[in-house]
């Protein structure tokens, strides 16, 4: 993540600090994700987490609807269970990584997720 980014402190388009701003982006998923990338048109940093913010809500619900299809036809036999599990499993991790990047971006040290951080860097630089 590089470019013309304001220096260390310096506020962004929102009036926060950009490490604020990062942070913050991530605080209700797409929501928050889509005010930061409104308000921010300069700083990368913000528009980076602001952009895998909304990426990661989006891999949530779609995993969400897959695990809920599985859930749905499984219902009528015993593995229903074994999904319900998997469900809650993978919800739980989605929590973890979503306050990791989120306490880290709050840090200054924004985190590049596999996949979802190369699409929000190909995002955030067009403008």
């Amino acid at each position: 993540m590089g470019g013309n980014a304001p220096g260390p402190g310096v506020p962004a388009g929102s009036g926060l600090a950009p490490n604020v701003a990062a942070g913050l982006s991530y605080l209700l998923g797409f929501i928050t994700g889509i005010i930061f990338l409104v308000i921010e048109k300069r700083d990368p940093i913000v528009r980076y987490a602001a952009w895998q913010s909304i990426l990661l809500s989006v891999a949530y619900i779609l995993i969400s609807i897959v695990l809920g299809v599985f859930f749905g036809i499984l219902i009528a036999s015993g593995l229903y269970i074994l999904v319900y599990y998997l469900s809650l499993l993978i919800r739980l991790a989605f929590l973890a990584l979503w306050l990791w990047v989120m306490i880290r971006a709050f840090q200054g040290q924004p985190v590049s997720l596999p996949v979802i951080g190369a699409m929000a860097e190909r995002y955030s630089r067009s403008v």
